[in-house]
């Protein structure tokens, strides 16, 4: 998340992708969406582990002015999401891993901590609002709030060793659409340059289309809509006269 001052605010990873190892692609769900407490405080979740019956996450946060993890878990089968508690982490005296989980119960002040690197490259850690918890208290995903945002996706090989690839960048508006800037999508946008339809790069706007999955723009010049397939990382346009696709090249 991009900051009014040029700072880049983490708030976290998810493992919403479809991988295809044998074609060697990986194809990421993102929707624009991201998990907030019922209040919308967004929360810096990070992926600690996965299995076949569910994913788990930790946010750092303060308990009680205590510095804490609060572990959430999203169940496969269920498709719900649960505030397991909090649980201390390594003691810096000690060198012992804590125990026990901590219920969170009313009455307790959750105050998420964000990480940030500012416009020189410096980086900190910063707090974001008090939270009381209640008898009701939840976590959902929310639409994220209006701003600039980069992402990437990790990719980690049998060593251990984490890659990333490049940030893409987008922008949310006030009533949660998505665009995204055309250079950051790839090769296919950097280079995509139809002569035949006078259409180049730096006319794209891409919208998402939530129910079909997909990117695109609408052409006036062609009265086109034209779709990103990010699997052949190229555009296609539906031929209604002939009731086929075409891809651009």
């Amino acid at each position: 998340m991009t900051a009014d001052d040029g700072s880049y605010i983490y708030i976290g990873s998810l493992n919403d992708v479809d991988a295809d190892m044998s074609a060697g692609t990986i194809k990421d769900n993102f929707d624009g969406t991201w998990m907030v407490l019922d209040d919308g405080t967004i929360l810096p979740i990070e992926l600690i582990d996965v299995n076949d019956e569910y994913s788990l996450f930790t946010c750092t946060i303060y308990l009680n002015d205590e510095l804490t993890n609060l572990r959430i878990k999203y169940d496969f089968a269920s498709e719900s999401w649960e505030m397991i508690g909090c649980w201390a982490g390594i003691s810096n005296e000690t060198g012992m891993a804590a125990k026990d989980i901590v219920k969170l119960k009313e009455g307790d002040i959750i105050c998420p901590v964000y990480y940030y690197i500012d416009s020189e490259s410096s980086s900190d850690y910063f707090l974001g609002d008090e939270y009381t918890v209640t008898s009701s208290t939840s976590v959902y995903f929310e639409y994220l709030p209006a701003a600039d945002y980069s992402y990437s996706i990790s990719i980690y090989d049998i060593y251990g060793n984490c890659y990333y690839t490049p940030d893409v960048t987008f922008s949310v508006d006030e009533e949660g659409g998505i665009t995204f800037y055309p250079e950051d999508l790839g090769q296919a946008l950097n280079d995509f340059d139809d002569s035949d339809n006078d259409i180049s790069d730096d006319d794209i706007d891409l919208e998402y289309d939530a129910d079909s999955g997909l990117y695109y723009f609408y052409d006036d010049d062609t009265d086109t809509y034209y779709f990103y397939d990010e699997d052949k990382e190229a555009f296609f346009y539906y031929d209604e006269e002939t009731d086929d696709i075409y891809y651009l090249e």
